[in-house]
């Protein structure tokens, strides 16, 4: 987000660029729960998190891989 807006990563704190309130989701739930918060809150990428601390990202395409084709 810093470079993007053109400013030194190494200039800026954290808390500038990283979003105030990401959308979250726990390692344990169902993908189709994992796709409508991504949709409802328009987010391409969920921080999977358990006890309060980040275990790993899911992606819009981590969620079509995990599909079985149509």
């Amino acid at each position: 987000r810093a470079v993007a807006d053109g400013v030194d990563p190494l200039a800026v704190s954290c808390h500038l660029v990283c979003t105030p309130n990401p959308v979250t989701i726990g390692p344990d739930e169902e993908i189709d729960e994992a796709a409508a918060l991504m949709r409802r809150h328009e987010v391409r990428r969920l921080a999977v998190v358990r006890a309060g601390r980040p275990v790993g990202v899911v992606s819009r395409g981590d969620l079509e891989q995990g599909r079985a084709p149509t």
